[in-house]
């Protein structure tokens, strides 16, 4: 049985679904259409994003999350780097 998660219109939903390592859909929002659609574009999930009311196909695919778990460690890793570094000058 799959269960998902239909993200809402902010960032935060998506992040949510993503700290929670939830199968998800996403509705991109107008206005914030471009964050979300960042976020899932850099964890390589950009394939989950609702663009033809008529193809429903992906949803049977899990999420890898140790994939997208580990790309969200090494930015996470990078932007503390970039913060130390921009304190230190």
């Amino acid at each position: 049985m799959i269960c998902l998660t239909l993200s809402g219109p902010t960032i935060e939903d998506n992040l949510l679904d993503l700290e929670a390592n939830k199968d998800f859909v996403d509705i991109l929002p107008g206005e914030t259409a471009t964050r979300n659609q960042s976020i899932l574009e850099l964890t390589g999930l950009d394939d989950r994003i609702l663009r033809d009311y008529g193809d429903f196909s992906f949803i049977d695919r899990h999420i890898d999350y140790d994939k997208v778990n580990d790309i969200i460690g090494r930015k996470r890793v990078e932007s503390l780097d970039y913060l130390s570094q921009s304190l230190k000058n």
